[in-house]
């Protein structure tokens, strides 16, 4: 299920980045290499301060119940 972004985890140190661009006005977003990337090596991505914020807040509304 899913398309191939559920392969990219998270990194403090990663090695892709993803970036908006348009085709015929429809944004699609692409992954695009920060360094040089060896076969099969793990694609890393930083999920950014807002993704861990909202699930640090659903892990203490979970607590809490």
């Amino acid at each position: 299920q899913g398309n191939f972004t559920r392969f990219i985890n998270h990194s403090e140190d990663p090695n892709v980045e993803s970036l908006s661009v348009y085709v015929e006005e429809i944004m699609h977003i692409i992954f695009v290499a920060l360094k040089p990337i060896k076969k099969d090596a793990q694609l890393c991505y930083h999920y950014g301060d807002i993704f861990w914020k909202k699930r640090r807040h659903a892990e203490i509304q979970l607590v809490d119940l």
